[in-house]
């Protein structure tokens, strides 16, 4: 591992990322504000196909979602 169990460039996963859940309904685009500083991944998928770029995002306002991408993300 790495000294002090941390991760190189000060990056934590498992840090104090923050979970919340995005879903576009009814195939609808969605936006779920929150501050994001590094990125987003996601979590779990709770419905529908959740595919970067395509189905969800994010930029630092929050995270978009599209085509029914139902999921939890994590905020970094």
């Amino acid at each position: 591992g790495y000294p002090g169990g941390g991760y190189p460039g000060g990056f934590n996963p498992g840090g104090n990322g923050q979970v919340i859940e995005c879903s576009s309904r009814n195939y609808r685009p969605a936006r779920c504000a929150a501050t994001i500083r590094a990125g987003a991944e996601v979590e779990r998928v709770l419905g529908g196909e959740c595919i970067q770029g395509r189905s969800w995002g994010w930029d630092r306002g929050g995270i978009w979602v599209n085509n029914g991408c139902r999921a939890r993300f994590r905020i970094n």
